[in-house]
């Protein structure tokens, strides 16, 4: 069975980043997700934050987000030879990004819904993102925890900046 990798919308930005650098290591990144041993699933939060950064980004020009967007799609689409899962949020997700919200209120909401989605589904194995408050949080590291001492997830979660 495949493992299963949340993908957060930071990795997404960095599809459509003008840097090279930044591009070049998210191109890298959705390349080793094509590999047979991993199944990508980018919730649907994820998206929706990439469509209003790029509005805010672009809000002047309609056709730029159209690009910017289309290219990204097109660029997954050719990475990926396979279907991506995209999970809208459910209840669950929501009470642990609010919980996890009210434990740490430095992390940002949008992230904690994105991020909470990886924690409920008892399969998954990492959350790759580049964001620094989610990779050290020592909050997420105990609900993550805490959810396999109940057991809500079955596999450890590991949130990582690379697979």
């Amino acid at each position: 069975m495949p493992t299963k990798v949340f993908v957060d919308n930071h990795l997404l930005r960095g599809m459509l980043s003008e840097t090279s650098l930044e591009r070049a290591d998210a191109l890298h990144q959705f390349k080793k997700l094509n590999q047979n041993t991993y199944e990508a699933v980018i919730p649907q939060v994820a998206i929706g934050e990439l469509v209003s950064i790029s509005m805010r980004d672009f809000g002047d020009d309609p056709s730029e987000i159209h690009n910017k967007l289309g290219k990204l799609y097109e660029n997954i689409h050719k990475i990926l030879d396979v279907s991506i899962c995209m999970p809208p949020p459910n209840k669950k997700s929501i009470e642990i990004a609010m919980e996890l919200k009210n434990r740490d209120s430095n992390l940002d909401m949008t992230d904690l819904l994105i991020l909470s989605q990886a924690l409920i589904d008892r399969e998954s194995q990492r959350f790759l993102t580049t964001d620094k408050k989610l990779l050290d949080s020592d909050v997420i590291k105990q609900k993550e925890e805490e959810l396999r001492d109940s057991n809500d997830r079955v596999k450890r979660l590991k949130i990582v900046d690379g697979l």
